[in-house]
């Protein structure tokens, strides 16, 4: 008895456009495909096995796995030098899921996710690769929906009253007052973008694609079919989406200057004494109550939450996400 603990893990990196990208898969390789959804790799916790760990394992498993090498020896070495180039992790989210379906007094589900930052001169050498239960993953990039109803708003004030979009749109987020209000703005106002290599005259930006995809990599089918890269986007809170509220709390914290997790905490504790996880009823938006990570299928796996680092927050970082759209 005793919790069920898993893990989510995102690999991120800041291109010199100044644009968040991350690693995402498409999960759900034994379901239909109306059920499969864009993601982050993450997973359950092995025995004796620490979080961060897991979520270096995850990443490597479901999004970095090079098929090209071939013996055990090698495999080890390239995960070592992945691991090596990540770095250590950084908390986003953690906290108690309150699965109904799978609760019980004895027994309960939490989840931690956490970041790893690479420097983007690197970004070659983590190849996405699908494997385990992905179908296919991809370096996705977060950029501004220009059909959201708020970004035609803000659009339309900027040529009426002569001022500058993006100006606008980051002042915006910034005068938030909360970090869940500026979660939600995000997840509506925000598209996360990857490239597709389809036969020519396919609909640029058109979800269709998906059905067609049979697993290879972005890469590799671009070199046995020499297919035209297109853009590929989905709103942050589309449905065939998930997981993406992590995702645009740690773009927040590392474009506009936002408290990192772990930081957050210490506030709440401050300020309202004994933050406890377990058994408490906290917004959604602090635990990652909304759903584990996959909860939407049962082959999907969930991740739990892991200790508190020892290590300090990272600093807090500057600039907008939107220079250089």
């Amino acid at each position: 008895m005793g919790p069920s603990k898993g893990v989510g893990a995102i690999l991120y990196t800041i291109n010199e456009h100044k644009e968040f990208m991350f690693l995402g898969v498409l999960n759900g390789r034994y379901e239909r495909p109306e059920d499969r959804r864009i993601t982050t790799p993450g997973g359950y916790v092995n025995p004796r096995e620490e979080f961060e760990d897991a979520a270096k394992r995850e990443l490597i498993e479901e999004g970095l796995a090079n098929k090209k090498i071939g013996g055990e020896k090698e495999k080890a070495e390239y995960e070592k030098h992945l691991k090596e180039l990540m770095g250590d992790g950084e908390v986003v989210i953690f906290g108690y899921h309150d699965a109904k379906q799978t609760n019980t007094d004895n027994s309960w589900s939490e989840s931690v996710t956490y970041a790893f930052r690479i420097d983007h001169k690197d970004l070659n050498k983590f190849e996405a690769a699908e494997g385990d239960d992905a179908i296919k993953a991809m370096w996705m990039t977060i950029k501004v929906d220009e059909d959201s109803a708020e970004v035609k708003s803000l659009m339309e004030k900027a040529m009426n009253d002569g001022s500058e979009f993006l100006y606008l749109l980051d002042t915006k987020i910034t005068n938030m007052f909360s970090i869940e209000e500026k979660m939600d703005f995000v997840l509506k106002t925000f598209k996360v973008c990857r490239i597709e290599h389809v036969a020519d005259g396919k609909s640029e930006g058109t979800e269709e694609i998906v059905i067609e995809e049979t697993g290879e990599s972005s890469s590799s089918k671009a070199e046995t079919s020499k297919k035209v890269p297109v853009p590929i986007c989905l709103k942050m809170n589309d449905k065939k989406t998930m997981n993406m509220e992590g995702v645009a709390r740690l773009f927040l914290v590392k474009l506009y200057g936002e408290m990192p997790f772990l930081e957050f905490l210490e506030k709440q504790k401050s300020n309202q004494g004994t933050y406890v996880v377990k058994r408490e009823k906290v917004p959604t938006a602090i635990t990652g109550k909304k759903r584990l990570h996959g909860e939407a299928s049962d082959t999907h796996h969930g991740h739990g939450k892991g200790k508190k680092s020892s290590r300090p927050p990272s600093k807090k970082r500057s600039g907008s996400p939107t220079k250089g759209h």
